[in-house]
């Protein structure tokens, strides 16, 4: 078999299967060529059992509308999870609409015409992606593009009926006249979940951590107070300033009942399950305590916080903090389930154009040096006052 290289992809953002179809080729984790009939919902030959997570994520539908995934933007092994997540045949039994942050709501329409097959130009189809309000102008990690390829992917095996659909949970923003003003990018999100749920149909909804916290916590917009920080090298850093805004002035306080967690309880109080991605806690013992008891776990694996007492203990001890964002106690309201996708010495991110490749942890240290202040409402001290692990 001839070996996957950046020559056999289209571009950077795109695999050849954007153009040629579902039945061109795939690279496997391994990098060597996967022909279409060898793939299976595991991603391998021979009918390999779908991974823990998946069969427990699905599992969580039968008892809840809405199950969210807390996106960890670029984390590589998310990506690949999401993709595996999809393409299980199991997935169209328990859900068909899946609401994504990394979408823009002017293109729904090409999405949906991409998705079930149809021709689609693979620079406008890159646009989809890469023109959000929420991510701004920065170059996107490539596993978002390869997510909506493997939706099409999938649904290529699927009847009509039964075939998935992505719904673009970000603002429409025309790039030929894009927004001035930031609209309010919870509410907006939360309205496509709902407008999905009402209908009596179930929703995978993958939006930041931050949007799905209790307490109405969200980002203030570009160009607000407190809004994202420019970095000297032209880059933009995802993490608001904690402290100062843009100017002198503290940002303001997070407008309370208007995060997409709070939108989604007040609309379908207790059928949204929430979904945490394992990142690492900020101070070492905590970190050891936390990964010698994820060690016994499959990659990726998923369980709730309600069943693995000893976890959730972990997690709620005041004294251990979040490694990016250094809360003081993870919330049962913030996240019924943790997902594990390995070590955090393991992971890494997605690789970005232009940009070097990261693990995890550079990613992390780069991203601590932007905070200042404290943690979000007063929860804790930031993130570059503690120690990572």
């Amino acid at each position: 078999m001839r070996p996957c290289t950046r020559r056999s992809l289209l571009t950077r953002y795109l695999p050849a299967l954007l153009v040629t179809g579902a039945g061109a080729a795939a690279c496997g984790s391994d990098g060597r060529r996967i022909p279409p009939a060898a793939r299976t919902a595991g991603g391998t030959a021979g009918g390999t059992a779908a991974p823990q997570a998946v069969t427990a994520i699905l599992a969580r539908f039968a008892s809840h509308r809405i199950v969210t995934i807390g996106d960890f933007h670029g984390l590589a092994q998310l990506g690949d999870f999401y993709r595996t997540l999809v393409a299980s045949p199991a997935f169209p039994d328990r859900c068909r609409n899946i609401v994504v942050e990394f979408g823009n709501a002017h293109y729904q329409g090409l999405v949906d015409r991409y998705v079930s097959g149809g021709e689609v130009d693979a620079g406008e189809l890159a646009k989809v992606w890469t023109t959000t309000v929420g991510f701004g102008d920065q170059p996107m990690p490539e596993m978002y593009g390869r997510f909506y390829t493997a939706v099409r992917r999938a649904n290529a095996g699927l009847p009509p009926r039964r075939r998935l659909r992505v719904w673009l949970g970000d603002p429409p923003n025309d790039p030929a006249s894009p927004l001035r003003t930031p609209p309010e990018r919870d509410r907006h999100f939360a309205g496509v979940v709902t407008a999905v749920a009402d209908r009596g149909e179930t929703v995978l909804a993958i939006m930041g951590d931050f949007h799905l916290m209790p307490g109405g916590f969200s980002f203030p917009e570009p160009g607000e107070p407190g809004g994202p920080i420019t970095r000297t090298d032209g880059g933009a850093s995802p993490f608001p300033q904690r402290s100062g805004g843009n100017g002198d002035a503290p940002p303001p306080p997070p407008a309370p009942g208007r995060n997409v967690r709070q939108l989604l309880d007040a609309r379908h109080p207790g059928r949204t399950y929430a979904v945490r991605v394992h990142n690492g806690l900020a101070e070492p013992d905590c970190n050891r305590r936390l990964e010698a008891h994820l060690a016994s776990w499959p990659a990726p694996g998923m369980r709730s916080l309600g069943e693995d007492r000893e976890l959730a203990a972990i997690l709620r001890d005041g004294n251990c903090h979040d490694l990016m964002v250094a809360f003081p106690k993870f919330d049962k309201a913030w996240a019924d389930g943790y997902l594990y996708l390995g070590p955090v010495d393991a992971l890494s991110m997605s690789p970005v154009p232009g940009k070097r490749p990261m693990t995890l942890r550079e990613f992390i240290e780069r991203a601590r040096e932007d905070f200042s202040g404290d943690g979000p409402q007063g929860s804790g001290p930031g993130p570059a006052r503690i120690t990572a692990p």
